[in-house]
Parts: C-alpha cells; sequence; structure tokens
C-alpha cells in the first residue's frame, strides 16, 4: 500500500477540535500570527471552540484571537522528507504543531494549497530541517504516552531525544497599578528523553543531580565530573548530546 494510502486528511478544525488546530476552513488555510487566526464562516468549528474553551478556561470568556504566540515549533511550511518504514517516500513542506503533537504538511508551498495531518504511526516519521520526528512510546512521569520525538543522537549506549511541547496559559489581569496584564498566550518548553538499547525513552530533569541519577550507575560518576569540568549547561541541548558521546565512547 502507498503511504499516501495510509494519509488521513485529519487537520480539519470542524472535524476534532480537541486533537486539530489550525486547519482549512471554508477551503483556506487559516492564518495563525501573534494576533490569532479566524474561524469567521464556520459555525461548527466555533462551536468546538467555544466547547473547549469551556474545558481549558473553566467557562471564562475567550476568544481565539486572544491567544497571542503560536502552537507552531516553526511557523512557516518548510521542505520535509517523510519515511516509511524507514526508507524515503515523498518530499513534502511540513510544519510541527507542538500544541497537538500533529505533523502538518502541504504538497506545495503555496498559500492555498490544502493542509493534511500526517498519519500517526510509529512506521511514518519525518525530517524537517535535518531532524527526524517520530511517533513512539515514551514513559513521562511513570506513565507511558504515544507522541513525536525529534532525535537527535542515536548511540551504543545512549540515545537522546527531544520534545517541543506547547501550553495555553490564561490571561493574567492586573490587580493594582504594580502588576502587569498578560494575554492568554502560547508557551513553550522542551522536554529531554533518553532510553537505552530496545528500551523505551524515559522523560528525565534537566536538573544535574536528577538528570545524573537517570544514567547508568557506572556512569553517573562520569557524568558528574565531565560537567564539572566543562561547566555544562543541561538546558543546551547541543552540551547534553556532547556528554551523551561522551558516554557513548566509554567516557574516555
Amino acid at each position: 500500500m502507498s503511504l499516501l494510502a495510509l494519509f488521513a486528511l485529519n487537520v480539519s478544525f470542524a472535524q476534532d477540535l480537541g486533537e486539530k488546530f489550525g486547519a482549512p476552513i471554508g477551503g483556506k488555510s487559516s492564518q495563525f500570527s501573534n494576533s490569532g487566526f479566524s474561524l469567521e464562516g464556520d459555525p461548527q468549528a466555533v462551536k468546538l471552540w467555544e466547547e473547549i474553551r469551556k474545558k481549558v478556561y473553566n467557562k471564562e470568556m475567550l476568544k481565539i484571537s486572544d491567544v497571542k504566540g503560536s502552537p507552531y515549533t516553526y511557523e512557516a511550511f518548510i521542505p520535509a522528507i517523510v519515511m516509511y518504514g524507514g526508507e524515503k517516500e515523498r518530499e513534502f513542506y511540513a510544519r510541527y504543531n507542538a500544541y497537538n503533537d500533529e505533523i502538518e504538511f502541504k504538497e506545495y508551498n503555496r498559500e492555498e494549497a490544502p493542509i493534511y495531518g500526517l498519519l500517526k504511526s510509529p512506521r511514518i516519521s519525518c525530517v524537517i530541517n535535518g531532524e527526524e520526528l517520530t511517533y513512539m512510546q515514551y514513559s513521562k512521569e511513570g506513565e507511558q504516552a504515544q507522541g513525536y520525538l525529534l532525535k537527535k543522537l542515536e548511540g551504543p549506549r545512549y540515545t537522546f531525544f527531544t520534545k517541543d511541547r506547547r501550553i495555553i496559559k490564561k490571561k493574567r489581569t492586573a490587580v493594582n497599578s504594580l502588576q502587569r496584564t498578560f494575554p492568554a498566550r502560547f508557551a513553550g518548553e522542551t522536554e529531554y528523553y533518553i532510553s537505552g538499547p530496545g528500551e523505551v525513552p524515559v522523560l528525565v530533569s534537566q536538573k544535574k543531580k536528577k538528570f545524573v541519577k537517570a544514567l547508568d550507575k557506572g556512569d553517573q560518576q562520569k557524568a558528574l565530573d565531565y560537567i564539572k569540568e566543562h561547566g555544562v549547561d543541561l538546558k543546551d541541548d547541543t552540551q547534553v548530546i556532547k556528554l551523551l558521546n561522551f558516554l557513548n565512547s566509554g567516557g574516555a
């Protein structure tokens, strides 16, 4: 079966707002920007937005245009390669919706081109900006989950992934002249996941003691020494990659 047959046109906001965000409406792509996006002319989509708004905001009135920022890692569609079973299948233009954990793609990089949602399957991955997003199982705070992880390093002992997340932070209204009012906005954070050979990736802390504790016992002191000697900032994933490369090489 062709990979195209496995794709689903499932980014439609009116179909499933709980999982999809910012989709073609009335045959046109929603333009998501710092000022929000429009649902004009689509009463069903507006109704669905109201339903999720009530759940997220405890019935506080919120318009879509009130949410600032972006749910995307990269706002624009950029060249990407869709992989199926580890083999290159097609080239598209794609972007990652970190709020919905969704890869959106277009066949042509034109504003009027329809937007599709990539089917979520462990056999299907997407290389965007030279890095591979793979839908897979992982462990977060003792709970099993599935979603997209970005593979940053693959080694004989440690494989390292990151996950870009977006959440909506509620509007904060100043109660006096000494405070500031902040609009509802998308806020981002990056999670780290590490796995050993054949293991499920596990969420690890970016705090030194907890991060080191997640490593094999035989590597913990080596990691501490390396972090101290090189002044490693664990919030910088490029420095984490260097640390794990050091451990993958035997700590020599």
